[in-house]
């Protein structure tokens, strides 16, 4: 099973698709882990949100040194 096809099984927030690369829309967050998201930035899906989060998935953004939750309607295919 490789990663092309389990991003066709799984049923994420938003429609949205493991690998797929997503604008962050929402107003911007620092984790505890020091990781953020920032109006406008770009990055990838990279799975169900790990918090427990229906409504979210993990995200990966450039300069983090993990993954962050997003909620579906913080992201949008097209740049803001």
């Amino acid at each position: 099973c490789d990663l092309a096809s389990l991003s066709h099984e799984l049923s994420l927030p938003g429609g949205f698709r493991v690998g797929e690369e997503l604008y962050f829309i929402g107003g911007g967050f620092v984790d505890e882990q020091g990781d953020k998201a920032v109006f406008g930035c770009r990055g990838s899906v990279t799975g169900p949100a790990r918090n427990g989060d229906a409504d979210a998935v993990s995200m990966s953004f450039s300069g983090n040194r993990g993954d962050v939750h997003c909620r579906a309607e913080e992201l949008s295919r097209e740049p803001a």
